[in-house]
């Protein structure tokens, strides 16, 4: 019986030895060649093994092509020659066990079909990539590999919370179950932090490839200021020039001989050696806005007052974040309870908490190195009597209270004070059959008081009062819509948001249309309004759209919220 594999791997070894004399380069076999004491070829990996003699010279000029068993449906490795590996060694892609990597195959996969124009596309390729090396043309590659090192074969790890590493600087290492990390503020208000870190900064720059003692990474004054402190259990440098981290931890008995010794060169040499690398990774707001991007356009300076840190106002503060937004003031009296969790931000473990601490929780840890959030566990409008300079550096004040006797407070309010910024009151109606947003400032206030009745009901809504019981709730600000609508609302809202914060003309009156079809409408007795019967009638309102109010001719009309 024929095997087939074995067929095809004679043939596709024949193909490629074939294509090697074409390239007048020579071959032969070199399975029983070893490396070195500790090192021969890996028999249960590889089946055959050449030498590959090029045209190139040294040390390019001879490498060991070894192939699996499996080839062509598996990648053949590229190895240095014993002759030529000191030369090679430190280059990018050149390994301790001989191999030098071309391809990443964790992306790549070798095609069988043309197995002799694949080993030659690799062997040449990775002459090119030592020879961009040994010329110092490829510095990124350097950069890779140095930064891959140091997070590689490891099982230290070290997160660093900051926007400001400061030269010469002591940090608390706070430890949780699966982490440890550091941060300039204690944000995350844990106690007992029982390690020390020392951070250094450095403009030394690691290339060419080349062996360098750690300690010439550190100036005179460094050293001094490292013997100074001597309850540190990892010492951290900043390399500037690349914008990387390297980390080092000391062991126990190291511990104890900087408490107990006088440091100096000769010990700390003695410490680099038994140290252990650490993988450690900065979170800022560079390496944040790398991956979440959207607040690249705005300022990230803004300040945004929430009033309201229910379903609504919790799940917009965290869509602002993705603005750029990392300013908050954060309003609301109230306690999360079970009912709340569906829909909020917070989740069981935070029941009877303050909404607000909830929240300012959840945004520390989504980006703990920027967050300036303060907290009022009260009424808005009690706390502004108390502190009316309180909202001077607030940029935008947004009401998602749902309450709409707030809401013409803030008219009001906005009337007769100081207060230049805009002013942004959401609402939703039962079953999320529409939601609106309303943009003001001091110019439009007197206008916006005209779209809520002597009731302080707001008029433009599509659904009739009186609401049922259920619908209503205990609490009057208490709406009844699933977490699905709700963030369709809080996505369409955040982009109106981002384009008041760009400063771009918009709407004074936005709404966006729900499922205006929805049979649980008739099932709980809810009727529209007249205004909205005409406007489904004659101006073509229909579900899922979005439309500004036109004043003039007091209808709906569509608008584009993607508009520039």
């Amino acid at each position: 019986m024929i095997n087939v594999f074995e067929e095809k791997y004679n043939n596709s070894i024949d193909a490629v030895l074939n294509k090697i004399s074409e390239k007048n380069w020579t071959f032969r076999k070199a399975n029983e060649i070893k490396f070195e004491k500790k090192y021969e070829i890996k028999k249960t990996l590889w089946q055959d093994v050449y030498e590959i003699k090029t045209d190139k010279d040294s040390p390019c000029d001879i490498f060991y092509l070894a192939f699996p068993k499996i080839f062509p449906y598996a990648p053949c490795t590229l190895l240095a020659h014993p002759s030529n590996y000191k030369k090679l060694k430190g280059l990018p892609g050149v390994d301790n066990e001989y191999i030098i990597c071309v391809y990443d195959y964790s992306v790549s996969r070798p095609n069988p079909t043309i197995p002799a124009e694949v080993v030659i596309d690799l062997i040449e390729k990775g002459i090119n990539r030592i020879e961009r090396g040994l010329k110092g043309e490829n510095k990124q590659e350097y950069l890779d590999e140095f930064e891959s090192y140091w997070g590689l074969n490891t099982e230290e790890y070290l997160d660093v919370y900051t926007n400001n590493l400061k030269d010469k600087q002591v940090y608390d290492v706070y430890t949780t179950s699966n982490r440890k990390f550091i941060c300039s503020s204690n944000v995350f208000n844990i106690k007992g932090a029982k390690e020390k870190a020392i951070l250094f900064n450095t403009e030394y720059e690691f290339f060419p490839n080349e062996d360098v003692d750690i300690l010439k990474l550190l100036n005179t004054d460094q050293l001094s200021f490292f013997k100074e402190h001597k309850t540190i259990n990892y010492l951290i440098i900043n390399l500037l020039k690349i914008k990387n981290l390297i980390a080092i931890k000391f062991n126990k008995r190291d511990y104890w001989t900087l408490r107990n010794h006088r440091i100096n060169k000769d010990l700390i040499k003695s410490l680099m050696k038994n140290a252990t690398k650490v993988k450690i990774k900065i979170f800022n707001d560079f390496y944040y806005w790398e991956r979440a991007g959207q607040g690249k356009n705005i300022s990230k300076n803004s300040t945004i007052t929430i009033i309201g840190c229910g379903a609504l106002g919790s799940n917009l503060t965290m869509h602002l974040l993705q603005l750029g937004i990392t300013n908050f003031k954060l309003f609301d009296y109230d306690f999360l309870k079970y009912e709340n969790v569906g829909r909020h931000i917070g989740d069981i473990s935070h029941i009877n908490s303050y909404k607000t601490d909830v929240v300012k929780e959840k945004l520390i840890f989504k980006n703990p190195s920027s967050i300036i959030c303060d907290t009022y566990n009260e009424n808005f409008f009690t706390k502004l009597k108390e502190e009316p300079s309180l909202i001077n550096s607030t940029d935008i004040i947004i009401d998602t209270s749902g309450d709409s006797i707030c809401q013409v407070a803030l008219i009001e309010w906005l009337k007769y004070s100081e207060f230049n910024g805009k002013v942004i009151l959401c609402g939703v109606e039962p079953l999320m059959v529409a939601g609106h947003v309303i943009i003001i400032d001091k110019q439009t206030a007197r206008q916006a008081e005209s779209l809520y009745d002597d009731m302080f009901l707001y008029k433009n809504r599509f659904i009739k009062e009186p609401q049922s019981k259920k619908l209503s709730g205990c609490n009057c600000s208490y709406i009844e819509y699933g977490g699905l609508d709700l963030q369709e609302y809080v996505t369409k809202t955040t982009r109106i948001i981002n384009q008041v914060l760009n400063n771009k003309q918009v709407p004074m009156l936005v709404c966006f249309t729900g499922d205006l079809n929805n049979p649980e409408i008739l099932k709980n007795n809810l009727k529209f309004t007249y205004r909205l019967e005409t406007d489904k009638k004659f101006n073509q309102i229909d579900s899922y759209k979005n439309y500004k109010f036109d004043f003039s001719n007091k209808r709906w009309i569509n608008y584009d919220i993607y508009s520039k």
